[in-house]
């Protein structure tokens, strides 16, 4: 993911219809060629663009018989080269999309389960515009994702193709040269055959006005340039990672100030991604947060006591006696006595975690390695120690204790976490969770969301604000959200640091020079995520993948705007 420069070369053929790159030999080379690495301006949508002679409604169906040419950066797995991954190979592609003006929308978005052993697609509408050169023809830029399965793991891709009046598409140029996945990276760029067929979709029409409204929700969006602007006095150098990040590492970062989404470009290795508002974001931890904090809170707001509820009373898999008297509450906040090292994710990132857990499909295999992963070696609420594995274990009692009150029908995120987002009209991504395997299609809990740009600014700005306090059970929320007269949560690192609910925070009253505690509230992910909320109304994200946060950079820059400091707010 390397960040490139935006030079005025790739601003003007992004910015103007009819330049060299997009001269009538785009997007047509032989299919079945592997090809060298594209100009991802190549793929952009001109700002002139306009609706083709062509209309879509149907499947498009792309040829992934091809072995692709796979340039490996990075694996730390060895993926690549275990032909049991077949990871030079494409999950099938054979999707229905509906056109709207000049987009194209898939059908069906989030997460798409296939038979590729290690990959399955993500997608996101696509943009489709008149070719200038070729009145009869019109040219398509789609963006999709490989998402790891199993995992979060995510590469970012684009194809881009003309069709003609009979809806035949040229072939497909596809180029993968950016990720958010710490462990494995690489490029590749390929031609591929395709075929459209024109079909009748009977939903296309509530598609249509569920895109546009969801389309309108956004947040005015504007370049961090903008920002740079509106105050100069401000280091632009923090909202990159004030050189502690590489910026071969950064997906995207953005900042929200009244109102504004501010962001950043989502750099590839070929230059910005052309797409960027429908490039595909991995929550990884981030659901920790978001889905594990606010479902036990709902949970909490309507069922009163669910938070001090015992474990083994609404997962019978966990009797071997560690989890007799551990709560909700306690597992929420990783303290639940029960640990191999103090210290604190030295048992997440361990190969028994990584073997015994991540890698398993089915729920009954993680549920029980939840159970029974770790010994008891202190009294409940005394130890911190971070577990994936307590927030899978989390997500399965607070499903069965649902089930109780509403039947087995019941699903803790599709009934108690997506009718928050509702009233938000963020994306369809979303309303999607990874779920184990099976029948039981059990959420993961601590991750497995995917997300879009403005989805995370949009959540974040309705945490920040009272959008939720009265669907949620304020006590927890307050608390989570550091809105209580003193800093709540355990201490994992040097008193700076605190968890609570599922959220961490910061204390950054040394840092800005203030004479009480500043608690900063955010949410981190694996990798180099995280997303800050900050007291003075202002939102910082960055996904990155290099295995480095970076924050208080920009927590000093949004100070300078805006006082931070109790009693200047």
């Amino acid at each position: 993911m390397r960040a490139v420069e935006r030079s005025s070369y790739l601003s003007l053929t992004t910015a103007l219809a009819g330049s060299l790159l997009y001269c009538a030999s785009a997007f047509s080379l032989a299919a079945g060629v592997l090809t060298p690495a594209i100009d991802m301006a190549r793929f952009a949508v001109p700002t002139t663009a306009v609706p083709g002679p062509v209309t879509l409604q149907g499947r498009l169906t792309i040829i992934t018989e091809q072995v692709l040419n796979l340039e490996i950066l990075r694996d730390d797995y060895q993926f690549a080269s275990n032909p049991i991954h077949q990871m030079d190979r494409l999950p099938q592609f054979s999707f229905r999309y509906v056109q709207d003006g000049t987009h194209l929308i898939p059908v069906r978005r989030g997460a798409i389960p296939s038979e590729h052993p290690m990959r399955e697609y993500i997608l996101e509408p696509g943009r489709i515009w008149q070719d200038p050169h070729d009145a009869q023809r019109s040219r398509i830029s789609l963006p999709f994702a490989l998402q790891e399965r199993n995992a979060n793991c995510i590469h970012n891709g684009v194809m881009g193709f003309t069709v003609g009046s009979d809806g035949a598409p040229s072939s497909v140029e596809l180029q993968i040269a950016s990720e958010t996945c710490m462990y494995f990276k690489y490029n590749t760029t390929a031609a591929l055959k395709a075929s459209f067929q024109a079909e009748d979709i009977p939903q296309a029409d509530t598609l249509r006005a569920a895109f546009r409204q969801q389309y309108n929700a956004r947040l005015p969006t504007r370049q961090m340039n903008a920002l740079a602007a509106l105050y100069p006095e401000i280091d632009m150098a923090a909202f990159s990672g004030s050189g502690r990040l590489s910026t071969e590492d950064i997906s995207l970062y953005g900042f929200v100030i009244d109102g504004v989404h501010y962001r950043g470009d989502c750099d590839t290795r070929q230059g910005p991604y052309p797409l960027c508002e429908e490039m595909s974001l991995p929550s990884y931890s981030l659901a920790k947060t978001l889905v594990a904090g606010l479902a036990a809170m709902r949970l909490e707001k309507l069922y009163p006591g669910s938070r001090s509820a015992l474990i083994t009373d609404y997962v019978p898999e966990c009797n071997d006696g560690n989890w007799d008297d551990v709560t909700f509450e306690q597992v929420l906040n990783m303290l639940t006595g029960n640990f191999g090292s103090p210290a604190g994710r030295a048992d997440e990132i361990s190969t028994s975690t990584v073997v015994g857990f991540f890698s398993r499909n089915g729920h009954d295999e993680k549920i029980s390695y939840a159970c029974n992963a770790w010994p008891r070696k202190a009294k409940p609420g005394e130890q911190f120690a971070y577990h994936t594995t307590d927030t899978y274990l989390l997500g399965t009692a607070m499903n069965n204790l649902l089930k109780k009150y509403r039947g087995k029908e019941a699903d803790y995120f599709d009934d108690l976490v997506l009718p928050l987002w509702q009233p938000l009209a963020l994306s369809p991504a979303t309303t999607v969770t990874r779920r184990s395997y099976d029948d039981t299609a059990q959420p993961f809990t601590g991750y497995g969301l995917t997300l879009l740009a403005d989805d995370i600014a949009r959540l974040a700005v309705a945490l920040q604000s009272s959008a939720f306090d009265d669907k949620l059970d304020r006590d927890m929320f307050d608390s989570a959200m550091q809105r209580l007269p003193t800093p709540q949560g355990h201490y994992p690192a040097e008193g700076r640091f605190y968890y609570r609910h599922g959220f961490w925070s910061y204390d950054a009253q040394t840092l800005l020079g203030c004479n009480r505690p500043v608690m900063i509230p955010f949410m981190s992910g694996y990798g180099g995520i995280s997303v800050v909320m900050m007291p003075n109304d202002t939102v910082y994200y960055i996904f990155s993948d290099g295995g480095k946060f970076a924050f208080t950079g920009v927590v000093l820059e949004s100070h300078r705007i805006r006082s931070m400091c109790p009693g200047s707010i």
